[in-house]
């Protein structure tokens, strides 16, 4: 199974904040960005830490993973 930009759209990415980080101060953490570039459209959703809507982390999961595509 390959990956699908349209899972992008149905995880609701394109109406999801530019940033989100807990409420809570936190030092010395890590950030995920994920950014998509479309036709004519561009979106980049950033997590310091945690705060992000959590299909964030199943759209994550799915780009570190290589999105189903398979080696030449």
């Amino acid at each position: 199974m390959g990956f699908e930009n349209q899972q992008f759209s149905d995880a609701g990415f394109f109406g999801w904040e530019a940033h989100y980080q807990p409420p809570y101060q936190v030092y010395d953490a890590g950030t995920t960005v994920l950014r998509v570039n479309l036709l004519g459209t561009q979106k980049q959703v950033t997590e310091y830490h945690d705060g992000a809507p959590a299909r964030f982390h199943v759209l994550a999961s799915l780009l570190s993973s290589g999105a189903g595509a398979t080696p030449p």
